[in-house]
């Protein structure tokens, strides 16, 4: 449908020539015609009828024409395909190649050539040009006025007006030179450049509206000091010789990864991708800013080339490459200092992660952001108890970060003290559910060992004692001995079974032995059920001194 009447021109044109030469002047007023006709010469005031080829003036159109190679003042049905002049369409134009004056309805196709001057309805699709015809062209998309996809030109698109909406282009993927009202997406240009009377690259007018997505292939020269881009994928600005002409004057919301913003002098919200120039405030930055010249960032997780004098960055734990200008509040971010360069309140040191433990009774620590930290070389102390129903593991901190001492309370918690903390560091505290202690069973008679090939008796755990007594340890160990003795004494490819009773959990000896064991199956009965270790385990480098039984039961359940 694109194209499908672009070799008709020449015949148009053929038809104009003899029309210019052979028709006599009209010598009769024009009539109303309510007869179809295949073709008509005759200047018609209103048309009822169906006309397949019109090549004479038409007043009002409320039928059906065809093809139209001559004027229409007014259509108010339909037209099907335009090669001259409407004034004013009403109707429904399915393919216009000629000029429309307003556009109150429907135009699906503007074709090659076709020009919208005033459009206040709906144009389906403004195409693009070739060689030998321009693109489509709506010169006005006032408020009210829809295109729903754009190849072509549109001049300017208007803001709102009174109850009307603003002018909106759905998809565009032409020329807007002037955008007041609401392009959805754009992966065209949107706005001018020119060179002007001293040589030098400027920008014409551009985005006052608003862009909801500038895609990847989308160009937005300068984007105005009302204009507001809700997501850039793509160009903000101009190529590097006119770049501190155009760019960002008003508001860019989201500029993502692949987004490029030339010159800053508005706001962004979040900024993922790359600024050239910041001449005023970027909130939040997690992508790459160049040139920080004479503006701020808020919250820098990203890098900054270059931080000019009299500049400041709030909130940093990026890397700030070379810094002329002042840092506030660096939380762990990596900063050059460059001449005058300076960095305040520089916080280092540790992260305290609370998952499964509380913390109190913090001293020599800052807020910010709902976390906690020391500053750099500074000393200081917290207090760690598990929550409840969780036993809560000694806190353990990264060996080349500074110094800190654990000591245990009877709460199961920890009380942990720091020095010389050099970077900013997580603390990890680790917190599983508490077990309970199961009831003591008595030890059963040994079994004697089968013939002829001896088996290690059965082992079952002595009664703990009380708390306090270093006998518990004392038995516990045992019991996981003779577990080893069982393994080493196994027959080839054979079981081991251990009735553990009320014990609830392996020292690292026994998995030692299954290790030199790899044909031994290891299976396990406590109060919570029964595990089978499968033969060939080797858990060695994903435990401790011991492992419970309920880790177990996770793994191999």
């Amino acid at each position: 449908m694109k194209y499908r009447k672009t070799a008709r021109v020449l015949t148009a044109l053929l038809l104009t020539v003899i029309l210019l030469t052979s028709l006599l002047p009209a010598t009769a007023l024009a009539e109303d015609n309510h007869e179809n006709k295949e073709e008509n010469f005759d200047i018609i005031d209103v048309n009822y009828a169906k006309i397949e080829n019109n090549h004479a003036p038409i007043n009002d159109n409320q039928g059906t024409i065809i093809d139209n190679d001559s004027t229409v003042t007014t259509n108010n049905n339909i037209i099907e395909n335009n090669w001259n002049e409407v004034t004013t369409n009403n109707g429904d134009i399915m393919l216009n190649n000629g000029e429309i004056a307003t556009n109150n309805n429907i135009i699906e196709d503007n074709c090659l050539g076709g020009k919208i001057t005033d459009n206040y309805g709906t144009v389906g699709f403004n195409q693009s040009g070739n060689a030998l015809f321009p693109a489509g062209e709506v010169t006005t998309n006032h408020a009210g006025g829809v295109v729903t996809k754009n190849e072509g030109l549109i001049v300017t698109n208007e803001a709102a007006s009174g109850d009307k909406a603003a002018g909106k282009v759905t998809t565009n993927t032409g020329d807007i030179m002037e955008n007041n009202g609401r392009v959805d997406t754009n992966n065209g240009t949107i706005g001018t450049t020119y060179v002007d009377e001293y040589g030098g690259i400027g920008y014409g007018p551009s985005n006052t509206g608003t862009v909801g997505t500038n895609g990847k292939d989308g160009k937005i020269i300068f984007n105005s000091a009302s204009g507001v881009v809700e997501k850039n994928e793509g160009k903000i600005g101009g190529e590097a010789d006119n770049s501190f002409y155009a760019g960002n004057e008003g508001t860019v919301k989201e500029n993502t990864a692949s987004g490029w913003i030339s010159n800053n002098r508005g706001e962004i919200t979040d900024n993922a991708g790359k600024v050239e120039f910041n001449r005023k405030n970027i909130k939040n930055n997690t992508g790459t800013v160049d040139t920080n010249w004479n503006g701020s960032i808020e919250n820098n997780s990203g890098t900054v080339n270059l931080n000019n004098s009299d500049t400041t960055i709030t909130n940093n734990s990026g890397t700030v490459e070379k810094n002329y200008g002042t840092v506030t509040n660096n939380y762990g971010g990596e900063v050059t200092n460059t001449g005058n360069g300076k960095v305040e309140n520089q916080y280092y040191g540790v992260e305290i992660e609370t998952e499964n433990a509380a913390v109190s009774d913090k001293t020599g620590f800052t807020e910010y952001e709902e976390k906690d930290y020391l500053k750099e070389g500074a000393s200081g102390s917290v207090k760690v108890t598990p929550s409840e129903g969780y036993t809560l593991d000694k806190p353990t901190l990264d060996a080349d970060s500074g110094d800190m001492t654990a000591e245990g309370d009877e709460t199961g918690g920890w009380t942990l003290t720091f020095s010389n903390l050099l970077k900013n560091v997580k603390l990890l505290l680790t917190g599983k559910k508490a077990e309970e202690e199961p009831e003591p069973k008595p030890e059963p008679e040994p079994e004697p060992e089968p013939e002829p090939q001896p088996e290690p008796e059965p082992i079952d755990p002595p009664a703990p004692a009380p708390a306090g007594d270093g006998e518990v340890d004392d038995a516990w160990l045992r019991f996981n001995r003779k577990v080893v003795d069982q393994i080493n004494a196994a027959p080839a490819n054979g079981t081991v079974t251990v009735d553990a009773g009320g014990w609830l959990s392996f020292a690292r000896m026994v998995f030692e032995a299954l290790a030199e064991r790899q044909d031994v199956t290891l299976t396990v009965s406590w109060n919570q059920g029964e595990i089978t270790v499968p033969a060939g385990t080797d858990l060695l480098d994903s435990i401790g001194a011991s492992v419970q039984f309920s880790r177990l039961a996770e793994l191999f359940g």
